[in-house]
């Protein structure tokens, strides 16, 4: 039995990440909105 034969696995990068991932990070948008509920001044890099 070859196991070298075997190629590695390649991560799949259209794949969504797992929904306890998902749940456990925030997207930055709601970073954003998070701070700017609490007065936070938004970074310049969002107003383009």
């Amino acid at each position: 039995c070859e196991v070298e034969e075997l190629p590695p696995p390649k991560p799949d990068y259209l794949a969504p990440p797992p929904y306890e991932l998902a749940t456990k990070l925030p997207s930055y948008e709601e970073v954003q909105r998070e701070k700017t509920l609490q007065g936070e001044p938004i970074p310049p890099t969002m107003n383009l």
